[in-house]
């Protein structure tokens, strides 16, 4: 006898895809004729008699994110927000990136976040030309300081109840924002990272796929990917 349900799936390993159930994370094996899976899928999946798991079908995508320049390769679906991190410090948020990320979340049916980390009080998202111009057209624009907590609570709000994913490049405090929104991100986190075995996986099965997206629990509700 076997029960069906719905998960979602917050990161996919080979021929496995842990899907997010009722707050627990289960190791399901994967059908034959389920095509590919990634974080943010909606699927069913049945329970078997002997414990088990195996995801029988992905359903309909709401949202699609794919990797920049290569539209074939997808990342992660039904994502409501794209959240570009970038630091606060002058020059370091380019229109270039915010022309990025709005096309993107265009493509994708997500709306655009802008994160400015290691704010400075002589500087404010208003005196910013770039993150003036998208607080104009109704984006969401939050300065964080990670150290001292400002700016953790508006974010928090706007990231609860929904399934967002970071991005940034390197040295905007990305991995830092994370590790103060995840509490159970490990200290030395630079990239979404995946662990070694997960339950009901057989013994000493090794992980692959480790800098791909991992869908991560916020304490609030919500899903958040960086």
């Amino acid at each position: 006898m076997c029960y069906t349900r719905t998960g979602t799936i917050t990161r996919v390993e080979d021929r496995y895809a842990w899907v997010s159930y009722l707050g627990e994370e289960l190791a399901c094996r994967v059908g034959p004729r389920v095509g590919r899976l990634v974080p943010g899928d909606a699927v069913l999946l049945h329970r078997w008699s002997d414990g088990t798991y195996t995801v029988t079908e992905r359903l309909s995508r709401r949202t699609t994110l794919v990797e920049p320049g290569i539209p074939s390769r997808l990342l992660a679906a039904n994502l409501d927000q794209l959240v570009l991190v970038a630091s606060g410090a002058p020059g370091t948020v380019s229109r270039e990136e915010l022309r990025f990320l709005r096309a993107s979340a265009a493509r994708s049916g997500a709306r655009t976040v802008l994160v400015l980390t290691r704010k400075r009080s002589a500087e404010t998202a208003a005196s910013r030309p770039c993150a003036a111009s998208l607080a104009k057209a109704g984006v969401p624009v939050v300065e964080v300081d990670v150290e001292t907590g400002q700016g953790l609570g508006e974010l928090r709000m706007l990231l609860t109840g929904r399934a967002s994913a970071l991005v940034g490049r390197e040295g905007s405090g990305r991995g830092r924002l994370v590790r103060a929104l995840c509490p159970d991100v490990p200290s030395g986190y630079a990239r979404s990272a995946v662990p070694r075995q997960g339950r009901g996986l057989p013994r000493g099965r090794q992980a692959r796929g480790s800098e791909s997206l991992v869908l991560r629990h916020l304490p609030g509700g919500g899903y958040l990917a960086g």
